[in-house]
């Protein structure tokens, strides 16, 4: 089956990435996505910056991230029918553009309303992105190690960025020291939106992929197996953003954590994150893709339970047992669904989208009603049914052509 992938198709195309148009598809896609990590992480460390600015309750301020998780949902959704009607390199030079645009419009906002459009606009531009940079990859290259080793590189990526968001808004509060730091932050991402752009237009053009799609993967069958393959993909998203994005509040309510110390141990996951995504971008493990996954989430799941139970150190370390997850699912996508990769990509972005929105309100639910520990039970939880579902694909579609 496909999922037991051969370390011998390695070679078929090994050294494809020579091939230039492949070269700038492969690099398009890593530099889009560093620009994607910075524009979507730079948000949190201005947030109480913003909150000031527009004299904002924090629930009134938690619309800027849902509207843009909502619309990140409809991004992911429409980029399959986008790709039908564009090539899959115009549509990202479209989406960066409308990214550059959201980003110039959150730095001149009077308004909350229009700072809030603003909001929706940037949503739903990452949502395009995040499905056409894998797009480009997936579609490029042979099923193999090389290409689990590219994903994971293309992945590191977004880990890296998240390291590197605070420090650039420190740089640029030490540099430039004003209570419009927010705006300044916005309009520097919105500079490396426009120089991401221009990069685009060098080099050859990226062809696009033809493939002639057969009337039966146009069933309905097809499509509940893409949608079921994105809600198992979906649950590790949210686990990975649950612990990425209530590290230090979890640190300053459970342990009194200064500042300072909470900022460490959220810096501590996205530095094992990125190592994890690193060294599988150089090593490929002597275990099949099934083998692979299971390890991920079973690691994962056990360190998140060390890290409730027992020190939150544990929780550190989950970055480097989540690493390699999400490459390799979306390494498999290519293996499942060769004739509707983008259709599969959109409904992996868009219900990851709508799952993460939901695990913001359970979780501030949780935390109101009983305390952060208990919100933080649902990263285990939804690494178990990301486990659950990844088990259960070959039962529910067992005579599919393309199963695990």
């Amino acid at each position: 089956p496909v999922f037991h992938t051969s370390r011998r198709m390695a070679p078929v195309r090994r050294w494809a990435i020579l091939n230039s148009t492949t070269f700038k598809a492969i690099t398009f896609a890593y530099i889009s996505l560093l620009l994607l990590g910075l524009s979507d992480n730079i948000r949190g460390p201005l947030f109480p910056e913003i909150l000031n600015n527009f004299q904002l309750s924090n629930t009134q301020g938690s619309f800027f991230f849902s509207i843009s998780s909502t619309f990140g949902f409809l991004g992911g959704l429409m980029s399959a029918t986008l790709v039908r009607q564009f090539s899959r390199l115009q549509v990202l030079r479209i989406s960066i553009l409308a990214l550059l645009g959201a980003q110039v419009l959150l730095a001149s906002a009077v308004y909350f309303p229009i700072f809030l459009a603003a909001s929706a606009i940037f949503g739903c531009s990452l949502g395009v992105m995040g499905v056409i940079q894998n797009m480009l990859v997936v579609q490029e290259l042979e099923p193999g190690p090389q290409k689990n080793k590219i994903l994971s590189g293309l992945h590191s990526m977004y880990a890296g960025a998240s390291i590197l968001s605070p420090l650039i808004v420190n740089a640029i509060a030490w540099l430039l020291p004003s209570e419009n730091l927010w705006r300044t932050c916005f309009y520097l991402t919105a500079f490396l939106s426009a120089a991401v752009l221009a990069s685009s237009f060098i080099g050859p053009e990226i062809p696009d992929v033809a493939v002639k799609v057969p009337i039966d993967f146009q069933a309905s069958a097809q499509r509940k197996q893409q949608i079921y393959f994105a809600f198992t993909l979906a649950f590790y998203v949210v686990c990975e953003i649950l612990v990425s994005s209530r590290m230090a509040l979890y640190m300053r309510r459970e342990f009194a954590a200064t500042l300072a110390e909470s900022s460490w141990y959220t810096a501590g996951f996205f530095v094992c994150l990125f190592a994890g995504r690193l060294l599988f971008t150089f090593w490929s493990p002597r275990l099949d893709l099934k083998k692979q996954l299971y390890t991920s989430l079973f690691l994962s799941f056990s360190l998140l339970s060390l890290g409730i139970s027992f020190h939150p150190l544990a929780l550190v370390l989950s970055g480097l047992t989540m690493a390699p997850f999400y490459p390799l699912m979306m390494s498999l996508v290519g293996h499942l669904f060769p004739h509707s990769i983008g259709k599969a990509l959109s409904w992996c972005v868009g219900i990851s989208s709508a799952l993460i929105v939901i695990m913001h309100f359970a979780v501030g639910f949780l935390t109101d009603a009983l305390d952060i520990r208990y919100g933080f039970v649902v990263g285990p939880l939804c690494c178990l049914l990301s486990g659950v579902l990844l088990i259960g694909y070959e039962k529910f579609f067992p005579r599919q052509q393309h199963s695990f």
